[in-house]
C-alpha cells in the first residue's frame, strides 16, 4: 500500500486502498458497512455506496452524502499532492464531515415551491340545516358615503327574509382581517374593540354560529348590495326578494356558477 495519494496508482488505490484513503474511511466509520467495502471493484464500490441512504453518525447524515464528499475530498487532496507537492492532511475525514454536514442541512432548509393549484371560486352552499349570511361594506372614497349589505340564504341557496328564528348561522365575508378579529378572542385590538365586541355580542345570540372568510368572487351578491346601499337615501332597507341590480349574481350563485 502506498503511503501517499500522489503516487501513480489506480483510482481505487487513491480513493480507497492507500494508507491515507483507508485511514479517512476508517475515521468515517465505514466499518459499519461490512467487509465488502474494500473487496469490490471500483465501479461496484462507487455504485453501491452512492445508493446507500442509511444515516451515519449522530448528525444523521446519509451515508451516500458522506461517501460522495469523501471521494471528492480525497481526489482533491490527491491533486494537491501531485500538482502542488502539498503533503496529505491527516484530518481529511474532518473536512469530509464538515462539507457533508453543511450540504445536508442547507438542502433541508431549501424552500420547496408548492405546485400551483387553480381553484374555481364561487359561492358555496353551507351544510344542510344551516343558514348563511354573506356581508360586505365599503365607502365611496376617503370620508365619503359608507354603506353595507348582507344577504341571508338557506342551504338551498334561496333568499330569506330577516325576521325568522335562526339557530344555526354561518357568516361569510371577504375581509380576512375582520373575520380573524371576530374569531380570535385572545387578540386585543384597542382601536376597534367596541365595534368588534358588538359584532361578537350579536353573533353570540345565535346558538350555533361560524364566521368565515371567503374570496371576493364568492361574495358578489353582498358586494352588489353594498353598492346599492351607498346610493340609498334611507339608513337601512330590507328586501324580501333580490333587487334587480344583483339578480344575475344571485342566479349564478343559486346554480353554482362563477
Amino acid at each position: 500500500m502506498p503511503s501517499r495519494l500522489g503516487n501513480h496508482h489506480s483510482s481505487s488505490k487513491n480513493l480507497r486502498d492507500c494508507h491515507v484513503a483507508s485511514t479517512c474511511w476508517q475515521n468515517l466509520r465505514m466499518g459499519d458497512l461490512g467487509l465488502d467495502f474494500y473487496s469490490s471493484n471500483l465501479y461496484v464500490w462507487l455504485k453501491e455506496n452512492c445508493k446507500l441512504t442509511k444515516p451515519f453518525s449522530h448528525l444523521q447524515i446519509p451515508w451516500n452524502t458522506l461517501f460522495s464528499f469523501g471521494v471528492w475530498t480525497l481526489w482533491n487532496h490527491r491533486n494537491k499532492v501531485v500538482f502542488k507537492n502539498t503533503p496529505p492532511s491527516p484530518s481529511i475525514h474532518k473536512e469530509v464531515i464538515q462539507r457533508a454536514t453543511e450540504f445536508t442541512f442547507s438542502a433541508k432548509n431549501l424552500s420547496v415551491k408548492s405546485p400551483r393549484v387553480e381553484k374555481f371560486i364561487r359561492w358555496e352552499r353551507q351544510v344542510r340545516g344551516w343558514f348563511k349570511l354573506n356581508t360586505d361594506g365599503a365607502s365611496l372614497g376617503n370620508l365619503g358615503v359608507a354603506g353595507g349589505g348582507g344577504i341571508l340564504r338557506n342551504d338551498s341557496g334561496s333568499w330569506m327574509c330577516l325576521h325568522i328564528h335562526i339557530n344555526t348561522l354561518e357568516v361569510e365575508l371577504d375581509a380576512k382581517v375582520i373575520s380573524n378579529l371576530i374569531n380570535n378572542t385572545r387578540s386585543p385590538n384597542a382601536t376597534n374593540y367596541a365595534i368588534v365586541a358588538d359584532c361578537r355580542a350579536l353573533i353570540s345570540q345565535i346558538p350555533q354560529d361560524k364566521v368565515k372568510h371567503c374570496f371576493r368572487e364568492g361574495n358578489r351578491c353582498a358586494d352588489g348590495l353594498v353598492r346599492l346601499g351607498c346610493s340609498l337615501s334611507t339608513n337601512i332597507m330590507y328586501f324580501n326578494y333580490p333587487p334587480p341590480s344583483i339578480l344575475d349574481a344571485f342566479i349564478s350563485d343559486l346554480y353554482g356558477l362563477s
